[in-house]
């Protein structure tokens, strides 16, 4: 069989042109990277080594701006995309070398326009198909969940944020996309998602300490504002620390008066009242039970320990409606869950308090425990011969987790006396106590159902002691026992549903005096009063 040169040069140039499209773009090449706080350049430097890729660029492009990166099995291409999809730079393949410039504009989507889109599709707009993202937000340091990180992808303009328990849920087209989740003082973390299933992702922070990154401006293609709820103040367990100190503590329940329409009593005590409410409108809760009140030294301290403190929010007359009918303000703290990573202690003395914690894991990664004792110095500042003040607060929680479920207890203890009489019952005439605790059971349903079903109870002393000769003890009391059970369903990242019920049982005491055996009774007894109140609850975020 003869083949003529023509018929040969034409075989030749079609085999030559399938080995040259055969070839993969270097963009296409997969690699594995995980970097944090690392400049651009190093970056750079790392992929070239890794994958022989050059690149040219210009060492003023991109400054000393440093990032945090995590990704496994992703084309060069989608990494790229990923460091740069915020910064309007881009870049494209010249004969094998990377060449990186300055992006003349922002396309619709928010990322650099590049000639190479046709290697890695971001997104369609014609997906019909949607999956959905799920998991924890925790501090890489200490395994503490995170509560209001702020997760989201920028090229589809979509947000959502963690709950209470750290937990999120994000649902998107299918496609590949970055997964970009914020948080004050920590390190941005950009994680590159495909979302072909549902998936459940936890994912870690670190924080940046006291660091102050470069500030960049630059103009946008569209204007971000969202708003999640009625939130008037948020305070972080980094805001906490960074308070200013009042008698040598910082006092959540004072920053209250930087809020408009909050007003103090102006008698130097916590006591506060919003838009002219009374000061018995205000809910304040820790872990989800009632302190009914809140305060040291006749108002002068609060009784939360900013250093047990993971996270505050505050509301301010437009309160979401699990929270029940306060008129004014509703103050929700959530305390620290304790390290699950390693053993922590610290502590301080001071001419006021002295205070020592304690955080440690049970079990490293899945159980830990936090306990935070707080007391008063103040009996130097008085002779023998004076009234004696004294304070401490006592907060001890344990939690644990399995797969879906999570298990909280909680427990706090707060005492204040006030001596200055010789009675029987000692150098004591007035005390005040409050007893909080809660248990609570977390369960993930499903990728978009969050359920909570918490037990509570709370328990306010108030005792006054007079003279022997008149009576011996006046004493009152109000508690409440009761359970709650809300579920969050997440329809998509712009609304929320959350539902459920709860019952409530107060049991007030006005007062009751207290004789000896010996002591002769003249009035009879007032009989406590208890109140039950249920309640079940729907909205939208």
């Amino acid at each position: 069989m003869m083949f003529k040169p023509k018929s040969i040069l034409l075989i030749a140039f079609l085999l030559v042109t399938l080995v040259v499209f055969s070839q993969k773009s270097p963009l296409g090449t997969k690699v594995q990277y995980h970097c944090e706080n690392e400049s651009i350049k190093n970056i750079l430097k790392e992929l070239s080594s890794q994958t022989d890729l050059s690149f040219s660029f210009d060492s003023k492009l991109f400054g000393n701006k440093k990032i945090s990166i995590s990704c496994v099995d992703v084309t060069v291409d989608s990494l790229l995309t990923l460091i740069f999809h915020d910064k309007n730079i881009q870049y494209e393949d010249v004969d094998g070398v990377i060449v990186l410039k300055r992006s003349k504009k922002l396309s619709d989507r928010g990322f650099a326009d590049s000639k190479n889109d046709d290697s890695t599709t971001l997104h369609s707009q014609k997906a019909k198909e949607y999956f959905t993202v799920s998991g924890y937000l925790r501090d890489k340091q200490n395994g503490e969940v995170l509560i209001g990180c702020v997760v989201s992808i920028d090229s589809l303009h979509i947000k959502t944020i963690s709950n209470e328990y750290g937990f999120y849920s994000i649902t998107a087209p299918k496609g590949v996309f970055i997964l970009r989740c914020s948080y004050d003082k920590y390190e941005q973390n950009y994680t590159y998602i495909d979302f072909s299933a549902n998936l459940s992702l936890n994912i870690d922070l670190s924080s940046i300490g006291m660091l102050l990154d470069e500030v960049v401006v630059n103009a946008l293609d569209y204007k971000n504002v969202h708003q999640y709820g009625t939130v008037s103040l948020n305070l972080s367990s980094s805001n906490l620390q960074a308070m200013p100190a009042y008698l040598g503590e910082a006092d959540l329940l004072k920053q209250l008066e930087k809020i408009p329409g909050v007003k103090s009593f102006g008698d130097g005590s916590t006591a506060y009242y919003v838009r002219g409410g009374d000061k018995a409108q205000n809910l304040i809760i820790l872990d989800d039970a009632p302190v009914f009140n809140p305060t040291h030294l006749f108002g002068f301290y609060s009784s939360f320990v900013a250093d047990a403190v993971k996270d505050v929010k505050i509301y301010k007359g437009n309160a979401p409606a699990n929270y029940g009918g306060r008129l004014s303000s509703v103050v929700d703290v959530r305390t620290k869950d304790g390290n699950m990573k390693k053993l922590e202690i610290a502590g301080s003395i001071g001419p006021f308090v002295s205070k020592i914690q304690m955080e440690a894991p049970i079990v490293k990664d899945y159980s830990s425990f936090l306990i935070s004792f707080r007391r008063s110095n103040l009996n130097w500042m008085f002779a023998e011969s004076d009234p004696k003040f004294n304070f401490n607060d006592l907060n001890i929680k344990l939690n644990a987790q399995a797969s879906k479920q999570r298990f909280y207890v909680n427990f706090y203890r707060g005492n204040d006396s006030f001596s200055g009489l010789n009675t029987e019952f000692g150098h004591k005439a007035i005390g005040w106590t409050n007893t909080v605790g809660s248990v609570r059971w977390n369960y993930l349903i499903s990728k978009k159902i969050f359920s909570n079903l918490t037990l509570f109870g709370s328990l306010y002393n108030y005792d006054l002691m007079l003279k022997k000769n008149e009576f011996d003890k006046w004493s009152s009391q109000i508690s409440t026992i009761g359970f709650k059970y809300d579920l969050s369903t997440y329809i998509n990242p712009r609304n929320t549903l959350k539902y459920g019920f709860d019952y409530t049982e107060y049991s007030f005491n006005p007062g009751n005096i207290e004789y000896t055996d010996s002591a002769e009774v003249f009035s009879a007894p007032v009989v406590s009063q208890t109140k039950l109140r249920s309640a079940a609850f729907l909205y939208i975020l």
